[in-house]
């Protein structure tokens, strides 16, 4: 590709529920993964600042913990900063997930997810995945679960499938088989996940003996 000018059609109705200015980014991304940056950035902070230079959470704020306080606090000297409660939300969560302390500090186990370029939810499936021995299969479970579900087929729009006639290219019919291919993989678990990893290791034999379902 090369510059140039693009253009974009759209219709009347869609331009004008457009926006006129994208959400700032801070209110795009996922809270959790927000706050728990911010709280290792506090962390680096407060070992080259003094203490009282850290910020401090507005006077509304309801939180009594002071690494709450401070995460609310940074965050909310941003020109939109998010709703109180929604970080309150945000570092539950982290603690429940061990990144933050019961006082809100980021804690050990939060500078490893902090560090990782992931979201801290699969962060954390992957340092623990990584010290229990079975980061491989963690690794390949994640990565397989964050496109579409092999097992789903797309939307039906119209019910082309009822449509197509003979039972084998039925899309109810096809749906149902792959609900059931699913089960047999996970078997004896009733897993997602298990269904996914046997999918990819099942795909793995077939390429590695040459057979017909690895093209």
């Amino acid at each position: 590709t090369k510059e140039g000018i693009c253009f974009h059609l759209f219709s009347r109705k869609r331009h004008e529920e457009m926006e006129e200015f994208r959400a700032p980014e801070l209110l795009r991304s996922p809270l959790e993964d927000v706050c728990l940056h911010t709280a290792h950035l506090l962390l680096q902070h407060s070992a080259t600042a003094p203490a009282a230079s850290v910020p401090r959470a507005p006077r509304n704020s309801t939180s009594n913990h002071k690494g709450v306080e401070a995460i609310a606090g940074w965050l909310a000297q941003a020109p939109q900063p998010p709703e109180d409660v929604a970080v309150r939300n945000a570092v539950e969560l982290l603690k429940v997930l061990g990144a933050l302390s019961p006082s809100g500090e980021i804690s050990g186990l939060g500078v490893k997810f902090a560090n990782l370029p992931l979201p801290v939810t699969m962060a954390r499936s992957v340092v623990w995945g990584a010290l229990l021995g079975v980061l491989d299969p963690i690794l390949t479970i994640l990565a397989s679960s964050s496109g579409r579900d092999p097992f789903q087929l797309p939307s039906d729009p119209g019910g082309a499938g009822r449509k197509m006639g003979s039972r084998g290219s039925s899309f109810g019919y096809l749906s149902k088989l792959l609900q059931q291919k699913k089960r047999e993989l996970a078997h004896p678990m009733q897993s997602d996940h298990f269904a996914l990893l046997a999918a990819v290791r099942t795909y793995e034999d077939a390429k590695r003996s040459g057979g017909e379902a690895a093209s």
